[in-house]
């Protein structure tokens, strides 16, 4: 590492968006988990680093906020972020939000490079804006939540201010609050690898075109989103009924399906309603997580008998059961300078 610059190593954890996909972009509530696999970003000096639009990002927002030649910067400007821990092993995307950790994790790497520059909320800022402009360059920005899983981790409800992905400025660009919910009702969920990698932007996309072909039609679906999300809120509250967090979960995959079948999209792929079934048979349901049409599934069960069961029997049908627990940690930063990566999980940006 260049020894003008702190031999910071950053990381911060992948998300599984649980529930209120599509409707977050019009001021509903999603909810996310912060799973135990995370990012690692560093300073690296001297070699060639073919250019990531996130990493980019963070470094053009730092550098316009203080300067290009302002220590953040020019650590900005040398990120590594390794990402092969949200991978499958076959080097696979899994849909755990990498992009938005990887993000986040190297906006912490860079801000730490100055006393008293790293704060979470900071971090959040500028990591959420630097997300949003890269995925703006693909055509549609997504709503942020999964930054906002990364920089606090836990479990959170994320809100937007009213707005309209169809019209005006952003819903992303309106305050956002972050409220953490209870954990103690995750241990009753199981997560599966479809098989199956989803382009989030183009899914995005072609469901903001159905709002403009049938906005009535698509308020109406959203509303049905939104409305399961708030069930699974309640549920995930201090002395929730695990059969609510069952009947949400069922109630959301429900309501993604009719969404995709509107815009012509299988959001609700084979490999999720096989998984659906098989949760259903051990007195359980299951959803697609995120933007769906792949990535993971999240299947519920009131008894954890019935999660262990179903689990069992899931890899004896050879789905992927994906080992992941909640992590009550967000974005951290350390002194730590074994930064040895996998090239296959790397992250670049050039300088």
């Amino acid at each position: 590492m260049n020894s003008a610059l702190h031999s910071v190593v950053a990381t911060a954890p992948g998300k599984i968006m649980l529930a209120g996909e599509y409707a977050v972009l019009h001021g509903g509530e999603a909810v996310l988990l912060a799973v135990d696999r995370r990012v690692r970003a560093w300073i690296e000096s001297g070699r060639e680093q073919p250019p990531s639009p996130f990493l980019a990002a963070v470094r053009d927002l730092i550098a316009e906020a203080w300067g290009p030649r302002h220590p953040a910067a020019i650590g900005a400007g040398r990120i590594i972020a390794d990402s092969s821990a949200l991978q499958s092993s076959r080097g696979r995307k899994l849909g755990l939000g990498s992009s938005a950790a990887v993000t986040v994790a190297a906006t912490a790497c860079a801000l730490a490079q100055e006393p008293g520059l790293f704060a979470l909320d900071g971090v959040h800022r500028i990591a959420h804006a630097a997300h949003g402009r890269a995925q703006a360059e693909r055509g549609a920005r997504g709503s942020g939540a999964d930054i906002a899983a990364a920089v606090y981790g836990g479990v959170i409800a994320v809100q937007h201010g009213p707005g309209s992905a169809h019209g005006g400025a952003h819903p992303a660009d309106s305050p956002i609050a972050v409220r953490p919910l209870c954990r103690s009702a995750t241990d009753r969920l199981a997560y599966l690898w479809t098989g199956q990698a989803a382009d989030t932007p183009s899914l995005v996309a072609a469901v903001q075109a159905l709002g403009r072909a049938a906005p009535d039609r698509y308020h109406r679906l959203i509303d049905s989103i939104a409305q399961a999300a708030g069930s699974m809120i309640a549920a995930l509250e201090p002395g929730g009924d695990p059969g609510d967090l069952v009947r949400a979960v069922s109630d959301a995959a429900i309501a993604v399906a009719e969404l995709g079948r509107a815009a012509g999209l299988d959001l609700e792929t084979e490999s999720h309603r096989a998984i659906a079934e098989l949760a259903h048979g051990h007195g359980g349901a299951a959803k697609p997580t995120g933007a769906g049409a792949g990535d993971v599934a999240v299947a519920a069960f009131a008894d954890l008998g019935q999660k262990a069961a179903f689990c069992t029997e899931a890899r004896a049908r050879g789905l992927t059961v994906l080992d992941l627990s909640l992590t009550p940690t967000g974005v951290s930063v350390s002194r730590d300078q074994s930064c040895n990566a996998d090239e296959s999980g790397l992250f670049k940006t050039s300088r």
